[in-house]
């Protein structure tokens, strides 16, 4: 992380440094990675980011993991607990991996958890009005039948939109700050 953000920072000094992408596993030291990159090396960082999903497919998971105090001893911190703790919090924060698959959950349960994460970050009475931005994993399904349907499109060749492009697509419409918007990257 360290030599990386000065390759970044050498190659263009406006681009943002973000990381450190940790997914929120149960069974890792996601928290201790995280406060161990925050405390050794958020002084190069722009962003701290964060991968989570949800266990059952409800949105209210997501943000209980972003939010809420352990109820015991040995569970690990909230995200928020944790950029508080490191003094991280105040700055930026993105979560830049979560979705749901809708082969899974069903195409109308894949749309309620968008619909739903999305009012809890960044409507009107957002619980975790604190995450600046939200990735969402997949534009559209790989080529059809796809192994995962995490898209809110089905896949190529034809791209039909599911439910869950309908909802994201009504709360960027109904959204006060329309900054939001679909990106596709490919690697």
């Amino acid at each position: 992380l360290l030599r990386g953000a000065t390759a970044v920072r050498a190659a263009d000094p406006g681009a943002l440094v973000c990381g450190p992408d940790l997914a929120h596993l149960s069974s890792s030291d996601w928290d201790g990675w995280l406060s161990r990159v925050i405390t050794e090396a958020g002084h190069v960082l722009d962003v701290v980011t964060h991968h989570l999903y949800s266990s059952y497919g409800r949105a209210f998971e997501v943000i209980y993991d972003l939010e809420e105090k352990p109820s015991l001893p040995f569970s690990s911190p909230s995200v928020r607990q944790l950029l508080e703790n490191t003094g991280w919090w105040g700055r930026p924060f993105w979560l830049t991996e979560t979705g749901l698959q809708g082969s899974e959950y069903g195409k109308n349960d894949q749309a309620d958890f968008y619909e739903e994460l999305l009012e809890d970050c960044f409507g009107l009475q957002a619980a975790a009005w604190w995450v600046d931005r939200i990735f969402f994993y997949h534009l559209h399904d790989a080529p059809d039948p796809a192994p995962t349907s995490f898209g809110i499109l089905h896949g190529l060749p034809d791209l039909t939109r599911k439910p869950a492009f309908y909802s994201y697509r009504a709360f960027i419409a109904d959204a006060i700050v329309d900054d939001a918007e679909l990106v596709e990257v490919g690697l």
